[in-house]
């Protein structure tokens, strides 16, 4: 499946559309580390083909840093959370010609993420298994 996704400052989804805040950035200034980023978000259109429509498909997105380890994205009382899951299943209506793809809008929205150095870090979206986008950024240090 094709993925067109960015990262944010924050996005939400109603009546199968995208509204983005701040969208189209990769790199987060940080005036020290650990930095805690207040607000962000993930926007992506997932096209699904014809012959995928109908058919349940699980999606997951983590956050890896640049030596590829999986990243927290949170605490909650069962501990911490590595990624953040869903499913979709988008129909064929009658109308739809044979060959069009369904376009699947997916909003997330992350707050307090903690990230402890400086460096690259890339957000990692998987569908049915298969990693279908990277959304990579870089943490810099502003210059003191």
């Amino acid at each position: 499946m094709q993925v067109n996704a960015m990262l944010v400052d924050a996005v939400d989804e109603a009546n199968g559309k995208l509204y983005i805040h701040g969208g189209g950035w990769s790199v987060w200034w940080a005036d020290d580390v650990p930095v805690v980023l207040p607000r962000l978000g993930i926007a992506a259109i997932i096209s699904v083909p014809y012959t995928s429509t109908n058919e349940a498909h699980p999606f997951h997105v983590h956050l890896v840093d640049q030596d590829g380890t999986v990243m927290s994205l949170g605490e909650t009382p069962d501990g911490p959370v590595h990624q953040i899951q869903g499913e979709f299943n988008v129909g064929r209506p009658p109308e739809l010609p044979a060959g069009d793809e369904q376009p699947v809008p997916i909003a997330v929205n992350l707050g307090g993420l903690t990230l402890p150095v400086a460096g690259a870090y890339s957000f990692v979206i998987e569908i049915d298994g298969i990693e279908e986008a990277r959304l990579p950024f870089r943490v810099v240090l502003r210059p003191r």
